[in-house]
């Protein structure tokens, strides 16, 4: 095939550059369209897409975990897994580390006994020791 006889077609050619400043542009028109959307906000118009993003991510936290009720008591004897992640500190491991010594040793007789548990200190039973109890 002769460099004549190829077909000659539109190309479209991804530059690295240009694809980030499109990124950029079409960032800052959904932030502009966002903010157009909500009528009962005052509107703001950005510089650039990146003061554009840093404003999102401001608007768009998620919840804290402090937002969680935490009025309820739990009692350690019983209580599940979901139960449990609920405490300040205690993630799934050490919620199933509880109930592994529980479902081992008996039932805790005291709530200091809860810092036997691998992973439990001080510091995380006293963050919690008012919701706990025993029965």
């Amino acid at each position: 095939m002769q460099p004549s006889d190829r077909q000659t077609s539109p190309s479209f050619c991804l530059n690295p550059v240009f694809l980030k400043l499109w990124c950029l542009l079409c960032l800052n028109l959904l932030m502009v369209n966002h903010l157009h959307a909500d009528s009962d906000k005052k509107t703001a118009c950005f510089v650039d897409a990146k003061t554009a993003y840093a404003y999102l991510l401001t608007q768009h936290q998620p919840q804290a975990t402090s937002d969680i009720p935490t009025s309820n008591t739990i009692n350690i004897n019983s209580a599940s897994e979901a139960e449990l992640v609920t405490l300040k500190g205690i993630g799934s491991k050490k919620a199933q580390a509880i109930i592994d010594y529980r479902n081992t040793m008996g039932d805790f007789v005291s709530l200091d006994e809860l810092t036997d548990v691998k992973g439990i200190g001080k510091k995380t039973l006293e963050k919690n020791r008012q919701r706990l109890s025993l029965d």
